[in-house]
Parts: structure tokens; sequence; C-alpha cells
């Protein structure tokens, strides 16, 4: 089930995983630390900042849903 966030998030993973896959695809001079291009680092972050934020927001029971008594 959805969370207040969660299209947020899923949009940061989205953009992560297209921007790597397009950044394969760039030409000519590219910032590099490491042997990986700097572009695709960035990537990696806003990946692992997007599956953080799910975790975090689905880490315990729903706070807008009364308790079953």
């Amino acid at each position: 089930r959805l969370r207040d966030g969660d299209l947020l998030s899923l949009w940061f993973i989205w953009y992560g995983v297209v921007r790597a896959l397009l950044e394969t695809f760039r030409e000519g001079w590219n910032w590099v630390v490491g042997g990986i291009p700097v572009a695709i680092l960035i990537s990696l972050v806003v990946i692992g900042l997007g599956v953080a934020s799910i975790a975090w927001r689905h880490r315990g029971p729903r706070r807008d849903v009364a308790p079953a008594d």
C-alpha cells in the first residue's frame, strides 16, 4: 500500500536507473572518480535515497489507520 511520499521515492529510483543507463551511451568528456563516471555515482546516490526513503516510511504500522480492537 502506498504511503505519503512513496511516488516521489519511486520517481527517485526510476530517475537514477534511467540516468545511469543513459550515461553508458555518453561519449566524450566525463568526470571520473575511481574509474566510474560521476553521473553514475550520483545516480546510485539518488537510487539509494529513494530506497532508503521507502524503507523508512514503511518501517512500522500505518499511523493513519486506527488499530483493530
